[in-house]
């Protein structure tokens, strides 16, 4: 049996693309804490780089 996986990813300024996380699929839908996760990882991404941009 093939294994799959599942990606969270996005662009920042269309130019970098930051991976978030992946993880093993298991069925068809993604569950919504992953959906959850996924936004909040990518909240915090840009709260850490617009601090850093203040700096």
């Amino acid at each position: 049996m093939t294994k799959s996986f599942r990606l969270f990813s996005f662009f920042d300024e269309s130019k970098l693309v930051i991976l978030l996380y992946a993880f093993q699929k298991k069925t068809k839908k993604t569950p919504r804490r992953e959906i959850e996760q996924a936004k909040n990882l990518r909240r915090d991404y840009y709260a850490e780089k617009e601090s850093k941009d203040r700096k």
